[in-house]
């Protein structure tokens, strides 16, 4: 992804893909119901390039979901912090009407951009995702920037998922700060 997706964005192919993405993965989690079940997964998180968050993204996203009938609340959005701060009030505009879907909101890669914290408050979103850059750092002695994100979201009523997570100290630091999820290769 982090070859392709720019390559994708500069030939201007991001929009189709992110597109066939999506609907993949609402066919992908209809298909999990019928042969899951109940122990089907209870969602799926799509993630959104910057030059996706426009007015069409809830249009494409409400037709994905009609398409393979699934309720709103099987698909989580994920938009990167970074994305969202090239233009605010527009990427707000989109979130809200995502959220008028009822969709769950994700911001990726928190901490790594440059957003206002009090712009934060005001965004329609469910998770802060916490970057693996700073979950990394709990395996030199550096807990504080990953707590104080987990603490933010906490604060905010907002879930966490720490994001690389690949070993068993990691994970149990984690837990100790009040990560709610954890995603990483030494899970899964």
């Amino acid at each position: 992804p982090a070859t392709f997706i720019p390559l994708a964005e500069e030939s201007g192919l991001i929009a189709a893909l992110g597109l066939l993405v999506l609907d993949e993965t609402c066919r992908q989690v209809a298909e999990w119901d019928h042969l899951l079940g109940t122990s089907a997964p209870a969602r799926a998180n799509v993630n959104v390039s910057a030059l996706q968050l426009d007015d069409n993204l809830p249009v494409q996203v409400a037709a994905a979901l009609r398409r393979h009938q699934l309720a709103p609340s099987r698909i989580s959005v994920e938009i990167t912090e970074s994305a969202l701060m090239k233009d605010p009030e527009s990427a707000r505009e989109v979130l809200e009407q995502l959220r008028m879907l009822g969709v769950e909101l994700a911001i990726d890669d928190f901490g790594t951009g440059y957003s206002s914290l009090a712009y934060l408050r005001h965004l329609p979103v469910d998770c802060l995702k916490v970057d693996r850059s700073f979950v990394a750092e709990l395996a030199d002695g550096h807990p504080e920037i990953a707590s104080a994100v987990i603490a933010l979201a906490h604060t905010l009523n907002l879930s966490t998922v720490a994001e690389g997570v690949e070993t068993v100290e990691q994970a149990a630091e984690l837990a100790r700060l009040g990560a709610k999820y954890l995603q990483g290769f030494g899970l899964a």
